[in-house]
């Protein structure tokens, strides 16, 4: 009946695998790139996860790019 919420891609490490790349790209990409990723804090730390949809969303976004001279 419901539709299923998607599933998560939790770490940088699943992140990184979903999009074909390294950890250390990825970070990269959200740092100087706006990758969609989000943040879930807890009491010391927090857990970073993202939606594959958001990130293919987000990849589409890019290759529309005209490119710069």
């Amino acid at each position: 009946m419901g539709q299923e919420p998607e599933a998560r891609l939790v770490g940088w490490k699943r992140i990184a695998n979903h999009l074909r790349c390294s950890e250390r790209t990825a970070r990269r990409w959200e740092r100087e790139e706006q990758l969609p990723v989000h943040r879930q804090q807890h009491e010391r730390r927090s857990t970073i996860y993202a939606l594959p949809s958001a990130l293919a969303a987000w990849v589409a976004s890019r290759s529309r790019r005209p490119p710069s001279d």
